[in-house]
């Protein structure tokens, strides 16, 4: 039967009469491991694990215990798995030496992956698996590279601007701060009493799409947006909450419109720096006294 299953090339007569087979020959642990190596290809990978099992301990060879890891690892039993690969590797199967490289790997362990992946290429006809294996370490370390870069230029700005921030909290309060400054939305007021700092700005925008849509408001108006900022002056920083308001009518969906933001502040003659820390990227911002914005803005000659 199962030869007639073989050319007809159909699995499931496979399946059953492997199944027939080990029924009648227990013992029989070859057919048992190409049973359950039949069921893990047509995905009944608990059944693959069932008959793996059924092999004994003394009777388990080197692609067994690589198959059982693979079982074990399916269902995301890890120790058990890695116990299994290194049954496996003890016996010289590069395979498992792979299955147990990419363990390692994915958990972190690099160097213990690169150990078990130098000593399977020194093997000779090792797995095509581990060639993937020792291309997969240097993309790895490559893209952990790549990656700690990136993170740490996306940081220059906001590890610049804590640096200032601390700077400018030791240092002697200005005489006086400049009354109108300009940010990338609007032109602020600045009015001062005692240690509490008050800014305050608004500005025109397209109403949004989406009010437009539910007919909350006219598609061809702009609304008004207020910011007013609310901080204490502390040596050179402001620290404080800044509020965003609009005629708008608030939408459920996008959210509260008006929610207060916490604000660091670094001051300086002409220049006043803002970070948000509680937003993702928390980048600084920069607002600048008028009379500097102006002359920023003037056209140049050629």
């Amino acid at each position: 039967m199962l030869e007639l299953a073989e050319l007809q090339k159909d699995q499931y007569l496979q399946l059953g009469a492997l199944e027939g087979q080990v029924d009648r020959s227990p013992d029989a642990f070859r057919t048992r491991f190409s049973l359950a190596y039949l069921h893990s290809s047509l995905g009944n990978e608990d059944l693959a694990l069932h008959h793996y099992l059924q092999i004994p301990l003394d009777q388990r060879q080197a692609m067994d215990w690589n198959n059982l890891g693979v079982a074990y690892n399916h269902f995301k039993v890890k120790g058990r798995a890695v116990q299994a690969f290194r049954k496996s590797e003890a016996a010289d199967e590069t395979l498992a030496m792979s299955n147990l490289g990419y363990q390692l790997l994915n958990a972190g362990f690099v160097t213990e992956a690169e150990e078990i992946c130098n000593k399977a290429l020194a093997i000779p006809g090792f797995h095509a698996n581990v060639g993937s294996l020792s291309v997969a370490l240097r993309e790895y370390s490559a893209a952990e590279s790549k990656i700690v870069e990136t993170t740490l230029d996306q940081a220059k700005q906001r590890a610049a601007f804590y640096a200032s921030f601390g700077i400018s909290l030791g240092m002697t309060e200005l005489n006086e701060l400049a009354n109108y400054w300009v940010g990338p939305e609007c032109e602020l007021s600045l009015t001062a009493e005692g240690d509490q700092i008050l800014l305050r700005g608004s500005f025109q925008r397209p109403a949004n799409p989406l009010s437009a849509a539910l007919g909350m408001i006219s598609s061809n108006v702009t609304v008004r947006h207020q910011v007013e900022y609310k901080g204490t002056l502390r040596g050179r920083t402001i620290v404080g909450m800044v509020k965003r308001t609009s005629d708008e009518k608030s939408l459920s969906l996008l959210g509260s419109q008006t929610e207060p933001q916490r604000f660091l502040m670094t001051v300086s003659p002409d220049v006043l720096v803002v970070l948000y820390p509680t937003e993702n990227p928390a980048n600084p911002t920069t607002l600048r006294r008028r009379e500097v914005a102006r002359q920023l803005q003037a056209p140049k000659a050629q």
